[in-house]
């Protein structure tokens, strides 16, 4: 799905998606995977102009996201595709929110420079997208330094 978005070819990657959706919705345990797949259900409706369901989609993935029980860490890369789809739909305030619980998961994992660093590309991509130039600058600037420190850091293998 994602790689027919990619290539303009809309109309098939919902194809997709809805496949993926109807197998995941058979299963009754919900994983990350299944909210990985409403996140690009958001996407994908955000990208054809349908805020409404590209809302619906980021809020379901949310609540998901809180239902769920499982390792901290491995809801980081979530957490980013849900702040930066809520702040591209204009819900600054609710995606800053979600993105603040990423980077308290970060700080719980003290000097992990490369998951920081990645957490404020995230979250720089997705003011660009909303149009928050200066926000988008400020968190650009600081994923650069932290990608910065971590290649400087002489236990980091590059």
């Amino acid at each position: 799905a994602e790689f027919c978005q990619d290539l303009g070819q809309i109309p098939a990657a919902k194809q997709y998606l809805d496949k993926s959706l109807e197998t995941r919705q058979k299963v009754k345990v919900k994983t990350t995977a299944y909210i990985d797949l409403l996140c690009k259900y958001a996407t994908w409706y955000l990208m054809t102009g349908d805020r409404e369901n590209a809302e619906k989609y980021a809020d379901q993935a949310q609540e998901e996201l809180e239902k769920l029980t499982i390792s901290r860490f491995s809801v980081l890369m979530t957490l980013q595709k849900i702040g930066g789809i809520l702040i591209a739909l204009g819900k600054t305030a609710d995606g800053e929110k979600v993105l603040k619980k990423a980077e308290d998961l970060e700080a719980e994992k003290a000097g992990d420079t490369l998951n920081q660093s990645t957490n404020y590309s995230s979250r720089a991509t997705a003011y660009l997208s909303s149009g928050q130039y200066e926000k988008a600058l400020e968190y650009f600037q600081k994923a650069y330094e932290s990608r910065a420190k971590n290649c400087q850091d002489p236990d980091n293998d590059p």
